[in-house]
């Protein structure tokens, strides 16, 4: 289930037309990467798991996925959008975000019970002129067990 999830989430973060770059590349990895080959740029990583008794033929499991958006904060002189804009962008990217998945929370997977977005946290990169939004996701599936 983890790996269909995974996937999923992929695909979805694809079909956000805001994660197109101006080449009009979508860049999605299911994996952390440090070289990316362009902004923005999204890293989807499964992140942790729990598992919940609801009954003695079922259990509750919540699968947590961290998302990190990466884009660029080049000022306008260089090429880039400047501050101001990379800022109100990323807060633009992250509403789509939270939408997206207010619209789609059981992903269109059997056996899951709903999607949240369990925190979502803005961050500049310590180096290089980039923002960065760490989205943890949280998949709830029932998942059958024999007794």
């Amino acid at each position: 289930m983890i790996n269909e999830i995974l996937n999923r989430l992929v695909e979805i973060f694809r079909e956000i037309e805001s994660f197109r770059g101006s080449d009009g590349t979508v860049r999605v990895y299911d994996y952390e990467t440090s070289m990316v080959e362009g902004y923005p740029a999204v890293m989807i990583m499964a992140m942790r798991g729990e598992e919940e008794v609801l009954d003695n033929r079922r259990n509750l499991m919540r699968h947590q996925f961290l998302v990190r958006v990466i884009q660029e904060k080049i000022p306008e002189e260089e090429g880039g959008f400047g501050p101001q804009k990379a800022e109100r962008i990323s807060r633009q990217r992250a509403d789509e975000v939270i939408r997206t998945f207010h619209q789609d929370n059981d992903l269109g997977l059997e056996g899951v019970v709903r999607t949240t977005i369990s925190s979502y946290e803005f961050g500049k990169h310590p180096t290089e002129p980039r923002i960065m939004i760490d989205f943890i996701i949280t998949v709830e599936t029932v998942e059958e067990v024999k007794p």
